[in-house]
């Protein structure tokens, strides 16, 4: 090792690791002692319900979360010290509505439909992950029966008039 050392320049600089951070302005700036009305102006923690006692408790002000972040139990959008709040947002509900397709089942889509993907289609039913070709083959039988029974009720009607 000491023939390494010999061999290579001398260094140029000298540093040091050591950085006191007590005289950065930046630090000085962002902790100096603050006067009566900064501490004022800081935000109060509003008591937080027992973890059991949160029923009907819906944190939407900085106020509500205290020092703490979201509430994983409550289950609406949550924004703690307004992380992740857009901007120019504008305070409105985002509820959605429950919609039922043409067979009574729930249509989910709605959810996936917002903002960006509006225009976008969405397949979110098991049916639609089935080929159309061997759901115009299951299709193709009752269409049969279907067309019969048509043609029959267009005969009676015909009779009576």
């Amino acid at each position: 090792m000491a023939a390494l050392k010999e061999l290579l320049p001398e260094a140029k600089n000298a540093t040091s690791t050591y950085y006191d951070h007590a005289n950065d302005p930046w630090f000085k700036q962002r902790f100096s002692s603050a006067s009566e009305e900064e501490k004022s102006m800081a935000i109060k923690a509003k008591p937080v319900p027992p973890y059991l006692k949160r029923n009907g408790f819906i944190p939407r002000r900085v106020e509500d979360f205290g020092d703490g972040g979201a509430f994983p139990e409550i289950h609406i959008a949550q924004y703690p010290l307004d992380m992740g709040r857009a901007k120019g947002a504008k305070p409105g509900s985002t509820i959605l509505p429950v919609t039922v397709d043409a067979h009574g089942n729930l249509a989910y889509d709605a959810i996936v439909k917002q903002n960006e993907n509006a225009k976008k289609i969405v397949y979110s039913q098991h049916k639609d992950l089935i080929p159309k070709i061997l759901r115009n083959e299951e299709d193709g039988g009752d269409e049969g029966e279907e067309e019969e029974e048509m043609q029959k009720e267009i005969e009676e009607t015909m009779l009576e008039t």
